[in-house]
């Protein structure tokens, strides 16, 4: 749709991103349209690399309508690529858009596991790296571990906890992981947050529902 747009004006890849980039730059378009064309075909590394070059030195500096900055939209978007440049430019990591969530909790959401593992390798800093990897979304609670074992990601929910992911967390209605994997039919998961401890008898606030509630009403 893109390619047949800019190849009915006589245009390239190249000059039609060399367009897009300025009018970013203007502010005629946000990150969001930029970060479309990543998507395409005719995408390459290079072209990639193109847009990198262009951008502002500081790589936070733009928004979107939503709050996103082009570390969350990349995120959002498994673009590794780009992240791992962003990075090497310092994006900020805790950068949460409107509705309350940062990078690392949008590629557990989406399930980049070595996106996720890129993102935590970036920081060596220890304090800073549990701080983010234990980083919660202002409106429900959800942190990343909570996100990967509603997920049913074992993989994901093993990097984290290597990372130093809080296993007693909860979100803001009192679901911890071993209730949140029940509700959610992962036995795996479920078996292996039992197997490190979580405490079965845990009750969520208000309802007072526990993870055997949970598992029933799924019918685990």
């Amino acid at each position: 749709m893109i390619a047949a747009g800019f190849a009915a004006f006589g245009l390239n890849l190249k000059s039609y991103l060399d367009y897009s980039i300025a009018s970013f730059k203007n502010r005629k378009l946000d990150a969001m349209d930029l970060l479309v064309l990543t998507n395409h075909d005719s995408f390459k590394k290079q072209d990639l690399q193109l847009i990198i070059s262009k951008l502002k030195k500081d790589v936070d500096s733009e928004t979107d309508e939503d709050g996103n900055t082009l570390l969350l939209l990349a995120a959002r978007n498994g673009l590794d690529i780009l992240i791992e440049e962003l990075l090497k430019r310092k994006a900020n990591l805790f950068h949460e858009n409107k509705n309350g969530w940062n990078a690392l909790q949008s590629v557990c959401i989406a399930g980049w596991n070595s996106i996720a593992e890129t993102m935590l390798n970036s920081i060596k800093d220890s304090e800073t790296k549990t701080k983010l990897v234990n980083s919660k979304n202002n409106y429900n609670g959800f942190s990343p571990l909570l996100i990967a074992s509603s997920k049913g990601n074992k993989e994901l929910f093993g990097l984290l906890l290597k990372n130093g992911a809080d296993l007693k967390t909860s979100t803001l209605a009192g679901e911890n992981v071993l209730m949140i994997s029940a509700c959610n039919g992962f036995l795996n998961l479920t078996k292996e947050a039992l197997k490190l401890g979580v405490p079965i008898d845990d009750k969520t606030r208000g309802h007072n529902e526990t993870a055997l509630y949970f598992a029933c009403s799924n019918g685990s």
